[in-house]
């Protein structure tokens, strides 16, 4: 990917929310609309079908975000966690929502995540910030 300085990325984004903005006040004055159709026609084709959707792809991520997995799903010292530390009653709230699958790690913490950092006993894992 080329690299584009902060200072003309933010010209060339100021400069496209320019034009779109112009586009969309001509496209609703006067001048707009004398070239205009004042017909429209809408062709419905009902043989087209779509095909069934994954219901996988409703799934969600966590993140360390906030108290997304620390206190939130994984509690070892609550009461309300299992043998291996996650809550049980989110886990049975996530059940409920019939959220298909869950990710972990998600979000902007899987960018700088490696899956071996998580493998073997919790004493001998790398810790990371």
């Amino acid at each position: 990917m080329a690299y584009i300085p902060r200072r003309r990325f933010l010209q060339d984004s100021l400069a496209a929310a320019a034009g779109a903005s112009g586009t969309l006040f001509l496209r609703n004055s006067l001048f707009a609309e004398a070239s205009v159709s004042a017909s429209t026609r809408v062709y419905l084709d009902s043989r087209r079908t779509m095909a069934p959707l994954d219901r996988n792809i409703f799934g969600s991520f966590l993140e360390h975000l906030g108290r997304a997995i620390y206190e939130g799903i994984y509690d070892p010292d609550s009461k309300l966690a299992d043998s291996n530390g996650h809550r049980k009653d989110v886990a049975d709230d996530i059940k409920k929502l019939g959220v298909p699958i869950v990710r972990y790690p998600g979000g902007n913490f899987v960018s700088g995540y490696h899956w071996l950092d998580g493998v073997g006993p919790k004493k001998d894992r790398p810790r990371i910030l």
